[in-house]
Formats: structure tokens, C-alpha cells, sequence
């Protein structure tokens, strides 16, 4: 028991000297809707590397089929239509899955429908 207690305010100091604190960001998320149209400009605040599934449900009023976003503040996907809704950060397309995409500092996320019979995807 003496060890542990002696030992005890050596880890308390290592854990001191290396923190492992989220960082709190800014950043913009932006909706649009199939025309280019911004809806919605939102700046936000998240920890650094969260991913953009998660930020964007924290943010907005997302609903949801098998995991994948279908529509956002009341803006909803045509799959009749062949439209549906494509991630990009900075203006890049996102080509994984939005949850395992992280989201940092100034990042501009901006989720937009697209309609994939007329428009390519990328931009």
C-alpha cells in the first residue's frame, strides 16, 4: 500500500505534464439545396477531429434512414430523382463514410444535394 501511495502523486504529475484535453474549434457547416442555393450558413463550435456525422446531427435537425442522412432542417433527398445528399470539406468531396471523416479548425463542411443524372459529384 506505501508503494502505491508513493507512487500516486508521480502519476498525478505525469498526467499534468501530458494532457490529453479536447481542443474546441471553430468551423462552418453550410447547407445547400440542389440549385447551389446556401439555406443554411452556420458558424460552430466542435472538438478537433470530430466527425462530420456527428457534428452535423449536433447542429441541425437530421433525419436518418439506416445511417446514412437523408434530410436536413426539413431539406430531404429525392431518391426518385436520383438526388441525393454529398459531403465537402473546403470544397472537397468527401468519398468515405461522414462518420469516419474528422472535421478541424476553419474546416468549411458544406452538405449539398446533388442531382447525380445531371450534375457530377465532385463538384
Amino acid at each position: 500500500m506505501y508503494k502505491f501511495a508513493f507512487a500516486l502523486p508521480f502519476l498525478f504529475a505525469l498526467l499534468l505534464v501530458n494532457p490529453a484535453y479536447a481542443v474546441e474549434v471553430t468551423g462552418i457547416v453550410q447547407i445547400m439545396d440542389q440549385n447551389n442555393k446556401v439555406i443554411v450558413k452556420k458558424n460552430i463550435t466542435f472538438e478537433e477531429g470530430d466527425n462530420i456525422y456527428e457534428i452535423t446531427k449536433n447542429n441541425f435537425d437530421v433525419t436518418e434512414t439506416n445511417g446514412m442522412i437523408t434530410g436536413i432542417n426539413g431539406l430531404v433527398e429525392k431518391p426518385a430523382e436520383n438526388i441525393h445528399w454529398a459531403a465537402f470539406i473546403d470544397g472537397e468531396f468527401v468519398e468515405i463514410s461522414p462518420d469516419d471523416v474528422g472535421l478541424y479548425a476553419n474546416d468549411i463542411l458544406t452538405w449539398a444535394l446533388r442531382d447525380l443524372d445531371k450534375q457530377e459529384i465532385m463538384k
